[in-house]
């Protein structure tokens, strides 16, 4: 054992993070290389990031009262350079699990090797299968140099890989349950440049012991997979999802020969992305993850296949298809709202939670989530109006962005060209918003766009979700869920657009001038604005 790993004493752990230089608007961890900087940052994705990440919620991530899985939605949309560290300590529990027990990584490492403490090591652990560098050089079954393993290896240091190592071999002396993941050897070191080596291990630390205890107890055996039987029935999960989410697509693979359960096995669950994602993309991966567990990969390697679609199907070999997946050219924001979008239920309520549609319009638990503005709204002009419709939105719709694509201000008091926007935007899900001549703002949320009807209601695809809402003076809101009593969604043509029946819970004139509310059944609920309104001012968004 001393011989494959021995190489001198370990050094002290100093936890000051230092800058990298003036360039740099956030510290990175001791252990990184200038590389990151100079090769694989994108500053620009890390400044739209950074935009969804409000005073508000930073503040909160100090608040111990809130709960990891209350960041769930916001990390989803990304984390800035600045706060990946905080964030991913707070998401797995490392933060708390530190306070308790400060010196955790120190008697880990006596425990691992001893008093002889290596500072290089010759082999690595990987937590691999024999095979499954598929060619590169093995230096035993199992082991390997980290950088014929890690593809970005060259971002951390010579201290920062050996730091690598040194975890990776406490992990195959102490975590005897572990017989295989291949994502620690990538996930390590993207960590370790922005964290310390003892909070680095602790993050692992408390995604493998999460883990553990999920399966002894039932709950999700696929949060962070770590055996052969685990991958095996998880990938066979994925591929019933696949199948129903993107059946045409797979035949196609399928007849060129293209093996899709052994991508989704190594590529998507076993490497977690990081050989088909660039460096700059994979964190967002890697950050909802933490966040959330593995069925994060299966949500993107879905996304994956479903964005490269019209790619895929010009392939005529496994081999273009292969390039066409590992082209890394492709949009992360795009990618991530088409990963969350996937409505993934499962008839176990044990297994894959998460990917659910949110019904329920009031939780106990405040759901940190916003939208990006790509401008501003002047009905909702706050983050607190944001913030309480966007938690009310479900699950899968969360993750899109509202488009301002009317408002009366600059096209006209309208009903008709209101609707004519909205009918650009048929397939998106919508949200109506009018502001009253009191200062309240009476909405509509409908998750299959606002169009021309005639003289009938819209039978929509889908009207679970659909919901009206108003804000008084005072930002309070009250929000009433389609309760499905009627047909009776909305009905709009030249002269009006009424929401509910047999009384609308809203109808606006032709003019958008005057406004009506009254109590509805469709909706469940009581007149707004005391029943007659004057309009100062109507803006509508579609969401993508």
């Amino acid at each position: 054992f001393f011989e494959a790993v021995m190489g001198g004493v370990m050094p002290c752990h100093d936890r000051h993070r230092v800058p990298l230089g003036a360039a740099a608007d956030f510290q990175l961890s001791q252990f990184a290389s200038s590389e990151w900087l100079e090769k694989y940052r994108d500053s620009s994705l890390d400044a739209a990031e950074a935009q969804h990440w409000t005073p508000k919620i930073r503040a909160m991530l100090e608040n111990p009262d809130y709960a990891p899985s209350s960041f769930k939605l916001v990390v989803r949309r990304g984390v800035p350079d600045e706060l990946k560290g905080e964030v991913w300590l707070r998401t797995s529990g490392a933060s708390l699990h530190l306070s308790k027990a400060p010196g955790f990584f120190d008697e880990s490492v006596l425990r691992a090797f001893g008093e002889r403490s290596p500072t290089t090591f010759v082999n690595t652990p990987l937590c691999a299968p024999e095979g499954w560098l598929q060619g590169r050089a093995e230096r035993a079954p199992g082991m390997s140099s980290l950088c014929g393993f890690v593809d970005f290896v060259d971002i951390l240091a010579a201290d920062g890989q050996h730091a690598v190592q040194r975890i990776l071999w406490i992990v195959n002396q102490s975590y005897s349950f572990v017989e295989m993941c291949p994502v620690l050897p990538p996930l390590l070191t993207v960590l370790l440049c922005f964290l310390d080596e003892p909070q680095t291990f602790s993050v692992l630390h408390c995604m493998l012991e999460q883990a553990r205890s999920r399966v002894k107890q039932g709950e999700d055996r696929w949060y962070l997979p770590y055996n052969q039987a685990q991958f095996d029935k998880y990938t066979t999960a994925s591929m019933t999802v696949a199948k129903k989410h993107i059946a045409a697509l797979l035949n196609h693979l399928e007849r060129i020969g293209f093996d899709t359960r052994s991508w989704f096995y190594g590529r998507v669950l076993g490497d977690g992305l990081c050989r088909l994602l660039s460096l700059c993309q994979w964190p967002r991966v890697m950050s909802a993850m933490i966040s959330e567990g593995c069925k994060v990969f299966m949500r993107f390697g879905l996304a994956l296949l479903k964005v490269n679609a019209d790619a895929i199907r010009k392939c005529s070999t496994a081999a273009e298809v292969e390039s066409v997946l590992s082209s890394k050219a492709v949009d992360i924001d795009r990618l991530t709202k088409v990963a969350f979008g996937f409505q993934i239920r499962s008839s176990n309520p044990k297994a894959m939670q998460g990917g659910e549609v949110h019904n329920s319009l009031a939780g106990a638990v405040p759901l940190l989530c916003r939208p990006r503005l790509s401008e501003p709204s002047e009905a909702l002009h706050s983050d607190a109006h944001w913030e309480s419709l966007w938690q009310l939105l479900p699950t899968d719709l969360r993750i899109l962005d509202p488009k301002l694509v009317f408002t009366s201000r600059v096209d006209g008091c309208s009903l008709s060209r209101l609707l004519k926007a909205g009918e650009s935007f048929r397939s998106n899900p919508a949200l109506l918003c009018v502001q009253t001549r009191s200062q309240e703002v009476l909405g509509y949320f409908l998750c299959s766009g606002l169009y021309f009807t005639g003289s009938a209601y819209a039978q929509p695809d889908r009207s679970d979700g659909s919901f009206v809402f108003h804000f008084d003076c005072e930002l309070n809101l009250a929000v009433s869920p389609f309760t499905g009593a009627n047909d009776m969604m909305f009905q709009a043509d030249k002269d009006a657009l009424v929401v509910g029946g047999p009384q609308p819970a809203m109808r606006l004139d032709s003019d958008l001038n005057w406004g009506f509310s009254d109590a509805c059944p469709s909706y469940g609920s009581s007149a707004f604005c005391g029943g007659r309104f004057q309009i100062a001012f109507v803006e509508l968004f579609a969401l993508g």
